[in-house]
């Protein structure tokens, strides 16, 4: 687990390239023990390097392995978190229809799971897609329910309601100065 720790910090760092070293070196190990879990958690972590790093391709490879292994030893919350990710990943090449279908797929587990921080995560990218499709009231209804107040500013300042659009803005800015 070492090894995955020091790529985590490598990537923390910007550091893909050694991180990706690490944590391919942690799966061989993880692969040789079977332990199933940990494979899954590395394959997930190297598929958000490879999407970070713009290269879907491998990242959806490592996000396909990642969900067959979580759904094999059925842990809901992960394969909702690996949903959430493909959506991402969809999201980024402009396919928003597969974004979309992933997270809802994603909202659906996380509710499933009483997973409350995956709920806020699939509801604020199903709000990001409406915005894309300038569809702002939908959007603004999902940033509603999270109480997402940056991304209620932007929306409200798309409809042209530039006073809540200041007001959101302005509390964010309040709450991000008290916690600091």
């Amino acid at each position: 687990w070492k090894l995955f720790e020091e790529g985590m910090k490598l990537y923390d760092r910007g550091d893909f390239s050694k991180s990706l070293e690490n944590l391919n070196e942690a799966l061989s190990i993880y692969e040789t023990t079977g332990e199933k879990r940990g494979i899954g958690i590395i394959c997930k972590q190297i598929g958000i390097l490879y999407e970070n790093m713009a290269q879907y391709k491998r990242a959806f490879a490592y996000y396909k392995k990642a969900l067959e292994i979580f759904e094999e030893i059925q842990d809901k919350i992960m394969i909702g978190k690996l949903y959430n990710n493909i959506g991402v990943i969809y999201e980024d090449i402009r396919e928003d229809t597969e974004a979309l279908y992933y997270y809802e797929k994603a909202l659906k587990l996380a509710k499933e799971t009483n997973n409350e921080f995956g709920e806020r995560i699939a509801i604020g990218n199903i709000g990001d897609i409406f915005l894309s499709r300038k569809a702002y009231f939908e959007a603004l209804e999902n940033y509603q329910k999270i109480g997402d107040l940056p991304r209620l500013a932007t929306t409200y300042s798309k409809l042209k309601k530039f006073q809540e659009a200041f007001k959101c803005a302005e509390e964010s800015l309040k709450i991000e100065l008290e916690i600091g």
